[in-house]
């Protein structure tokens, strides 16, 4: 399970609305000052409003400004990796190549396995946003909350 530590920003009966400012990944990177990704997150002061239940045994009393520590499972990270970077990648290049293989015999292979990757790209795009909303309301996506940052 990766943890992350976050701020209470609201709260709701059975459930926080928590902030997080993404520093974990920075910190363990080696590239450090050498990145742009970290100056502009420091910068925007990129954060994230995450709703994270509360569990039913958890007799604790939260409040705005609370500092929490959630957790997401490793396997839902691996997942939704690869069904935002590499199916819409994957549906384009398949798309790409089929078209190029088929218009092979005629002049027009090269602009039209270009117009059909950019299709492929566009389908795959719609098949990540039709399965990301399938998936929003299955727990094994969602952060679990894990009690009171120490």
């Amino acid at each position: 399970m990766m943890v992350e530590s976050g701020w209470v920003t609201a709260v709701e009966p059975g459930a926080l609305w928590v902030e997080t400012i993404q520093r974990s990944t920075c910190d363990s990177c080696s590239a450090k000052k050498g990145c742009g990704q970290r100056v502009l997150a420091q910068l925007a002061g990129h954060t994230a409003q995450l709703r994270v239940a509360v569990p039913a045994d958890d007799q604790r009393i939260y409040a705005s400004g609370d500092r929490v520590d959630i957790g997401i499972a490793e396997h839902a990270i691996v997942v939704s990796s690869l069904l935002i970077y590499l199916l819409p990648l994957a549906v384009a290049l398949l798309l790409g190549a089929l078209v190029e293989s088929s218009a092979a015999a005629t002049g027009m292979a090269t602009p039209l396995a270009v117009a059909a990757a950019a299709a492929g790209l566009l389908l795959g795009g719609a098949l990540v946003r039709r399965l990301s909303a399938r998936w929003a309301a299955d727990r094994r996506f969602a952060p679990v909350l894990l009690g009171a940052a120490s």
